[in-house]
């Protein structure tokens, strides 16, 4: 029923999406389209693949699982694959997990890994948003100021309260009474690896912000493509939203919420709503084709090594 009701709002969403757009103009920036620029843009979004792998291995090596690098880009092209076509968004990190198990002390690393890397890519994220929301707030150029003022309230505000909670102990304590209870061991040996071996988690974490980075820099060249100039911060904060939007259980794999937070975003950040809409589409529409891409990927794979990982890691 749940699975039924996230098919609606998607499709819902999508509608609206649909029926909103003004195509004639639609039509018009695509015919205006920088064919240079947008090249660029491509290139910027099939960078994003390569970079998730490394950060994803950066994660193992967090839980002390070592990989090749090019396994690691095959499998998690084939788990992008999954996610998009599988009804639930889960599936490609479960299969992550799956295939990255062999060489983990216990199963639950493989997991925790994969879990580690998709939190810290969305907080750099939201960093990188909450940067560019600031400087559209000072920069004072932005339509629609008064959201992106609560926005940063708010999210200093949490922030503020965490680091208190942090400082006077409680948050930790609450963690660890949390992570006592037995069925929650394997979570509190996850945090210790992850506390302990600092190397990797910069490293995690730099490569996160360049990967979420480099996801900003695709956004602000596709709105370049199509003629708004000098919109990198409006980019950052629209990637931010849609990015929170798409971990929302609210449709399937985010279709249609990711698209109308991105357009909303985009228009409250002072970017036109036309051209969002064509980002958004097109967004979409490449994370289709590269599934499809990959989905032959999986199909080409030799069934034994679905199962096997190779053996060496170098």
């Amino acid at each position: 029923m749940f699975r039924l009701v996230k098919i609606a709002v998607s499709a819902s969403l999508i509608g609206v999406l649909v029926w909103k757009a003004d195509w004639r103009s639609l039509a018009a920036n695509i015919g205006d389209l920088d064919s240079l620029v947008f090249t660029l843009a491509l290139a910027a979004l099939v960078l994003q693949y390569p970079l998730s792998a490394w950060k994803w291995q950066f994660s193992l090596r967090m839980h002390s699982i070592e990989y090749s690098y090019w396994y690691l880009l095959r499998v998690l092209c084939i788990a992008f694959f999954f996610n998009n076509f599988l009804p639930t968004a889960i599936g490609g990190d479960a299969y992550r997990a799956y295939r990255t198990t062999q060489r983990a002390r216990r199963k639950v690393l493989a997991l925790s890994a994969v879990l580690v890397e998709r939190l810290v890519g969305l907080l750099a994220l939201l960093f990188l948003g909450y940067l560019c929301a600031i400087y559209l707030v000072v920069n004072g150029d932005v339509e629609h100021e008064g959201w992106l003022v609560v926005i940063l309230v708010a999210a200093s505000g949490g922030m503020m309260l965490l680091a208190l909670l942090w400082k006077i102990g409680f948050l930790a304590k609450a963690i660890d009474r949390l992570t006592a209870i037995p069925k929650l061991e394997p979570l509190r040996n996850s945090l210790q690896t992850v506390f302990n071996n600092r190397q990797h988690s910069a490293g995690l974490v730099g490569v996160s912000i360049l990967s979420q980075a480099t996801a900003i820099v695709a956004i602000w060249l596709l709105f370049a493509a199509l003629g708004t100039q000098g919109a990198f911060a409006q980019s950052g904060f629209t990637a931010a939203a849609a990015g929170v939007a798409g971990i929302l259980p609210v449709s399937i794999n985010g279709i249609g919420v990711v698209e109308g937070s991105f357009v909303a975003a985009a228009w409250e950040s002072g970017l036109p709503a036309d051209k969002a809409i064509v980002v958004a589409l097109f967004l979409r529409a490449f994370m289709l084709a590269s599934s499809v891409v990959f989905g032959l990927i999986y199909a080409a794979e030799p069934r034994g090594e679905r199962l096997v990982a190779p053996e060496s890691p170098s």
